[in-house]
C-alpha cells in the first residue's frame, strides 16, 4: 500500500517543487530579516566555511605619524548540513481510494499544511538561537556583556538590564526609556572609536520581540498611539511608527519577561546563518512520528543553521 502512494506523489512532483520553488521567492520577512541565506546548492560542501574577515581602516598624516597597521583578524565559522523531515500525516486508509488525488494536492499545494511546516521548520531553528543562547561568532555566548572587537577594539555587550518597578508590566514612560536606551547600545557596538553616531540610523528597522501580553500590549501602545496616557499624557508621541513589533510565545523557561531587540538593516549580517544545501525530495514513509495507521508525507530536506552576528541583536532582561 506504501508503494501505492510513492507511485502517486510521483505525479504530484511538480505540484510539490512549484510550491517550494514559492516558498523559496516568498520566503516569511521574519526569515530574511533573522538569516543571513547562503546557498550551497551547487557546490555542495559538508561543512561550509565561511571565512570572515574583519577590517578597522585608520587615517594618518604622511610623513610624521606613520604607524604599523593594525593586524587583520580572520575567522573560520563552520556550518555543518544536517537532514530534516518536514511532513504531515496521511491515513493509510486512504491510500488506494480515489479521493487520493485530491488529498495529496490539498497537502502538497501553495496553501496547503506543509507549506506552513517549512515555514515554521525554519523560523523554529532560527529562533533557537535567541532560546538557547549558544556560542556565537565571537566565541561568547551570543547574549554576553562582553564581546571581544577584532584588532584591539575593545569590547562590546549586547545586554541591557533596566529597571522596572514591574519586569511584568512596563509602563509607557518605561518603555520610552528602554528605546532610547536601545538605540544608544546599538550606537556604541556600531561605532568605532571616536565616530559620530546617527540616532536616526537606528529608528526604522528595529523590530522588538516581547514574549508575553502585557509586554506586547504596552510596547503595541506606545508604537500605535499619537498621543500616550499616564505619565506623559497630552505629549506628543514621538515613538509611534519607529519599530516593528513581533511576538515569540514560547520563550526558554524563566525568560518570560525577556525581550529581544533586532537591529533588521535591509543590507548587512544577522544573527543567523542559514545555509540552504539541496533541493527536497518528495516521499512517504513510515515512521513512529505519526499516530498508528499513518505514514509521513512530505520532503526530505537538508540545511544548516548557526548563530551570526551578535553585534546585531539585543537581549533585555528587565529587573
Amino acid at each position: 500500500m506504501l508503494e501505492h502512494l510513492r507511485k502517486q506523489l510521483r505525479n504530484y512532483r511538480t505540484l510539490a517543487y512549484q510550491t517550494y520553488d514559492k516558498f523559496e521567492a516568498d520566503r516569511d520577512a521574519a526569515l530574511r530579516a533573522l538569516c543571513f541565506i547562503h546557498d550551497n546548492r551547487t557546490s555542495r560542501e559538508n561543512p561550509v566555511r565561511f571565512d570572515a574577515s574583519f577590517f578597522v581602516a585608520f587615517s594618518h598624516a604622511w610623513d610624521d605619524e606613520i604607524e604599523v597597521a593594525a593586524a587583520l583578524d580572520r575567522l573560520e565559522w563552520v556550518v555543518p548540513i544536517k537532514g530534516y523531515d518536514s511532513f504531515v500525516p496521511y491515513n493509510t486508509v486512504n491510500i488506494d481510494r480515489p479521493s487520493t488525488v485530491a488529498d495529496l494536492a490539498q497537502i502538497l499545494g501553495e496553501s496547503g499544511p506543509l507549506r506552513t511546516e517549512l515555514d515554521r521548520l525554519h523560523l523554529r531553528k532560527a529562533l533557537q538561537v535567541f532560546r538557547k543562547n549558544p556560542l556565537s561568532i565571537t566565541g561568547q555566548n551570543f547574549f554576553d556583556a562582553a564581546h571581544p572587537r577584532p584588532s584591539d577594539q575593545g569590547a562590546f555587550s549586547n545586554v541591557l538590564t533596566p529597571d522596572w518597578a514591574d519586569p511584568a508590566a512596563p509602563t509607557d514612560a518605561e518603555v520610552m526609556d528602554l528605546l532610547d536606551s536601545i538605540r544608544a547600545r546599538f550606537g556604541e557596538i556600531d561605532a568605532v572609536k571616536s565616530e559620530l553616531i546617527d540616532d536616526d540610523k537606528f529608528t526604522d528597522d528595529l523590530v522588538i520581540i516581547v514574549h508575553n501580553t502585557a509586554h506586547y500590549t504596552a510596547f503595541k501602545r506606545v508604537r500605535d498611539r499619537r498621543t500616550l496616557p499616564g505619565d506623559v499624557a497630552g505629549e506628543e508621541n514621538a515613538y509611534r511608527g519607529t519599530f516593528k513589533l513581533w511576538r515569540d510565545g514560547n520563550p526558554t523557561a524563566g525568560q518570560e519577561n525577556y525581550l529581544e531587540v533586532l537591529w533588521a538593516r535591509s543590507n548587512g549580517p544577522r544573527p543567523c546563518i542559514l545555509v540552504l544545501d539541496k533541493n527536497p525530495e518528495l516521499e512517504a514513509w513510515e515512521t513512529n512520528a505519526v499516530p498508528n495507521g499513518y505514514v509521513a508525507v512530505g520532503f526530505k530536506l537538508q540545511f544548516g543553521l548557526k548563530p551570526g552576528d551578535p553585534a546585531t541583536t539585543l537581549q533585555v532582561q528587565p529587573g
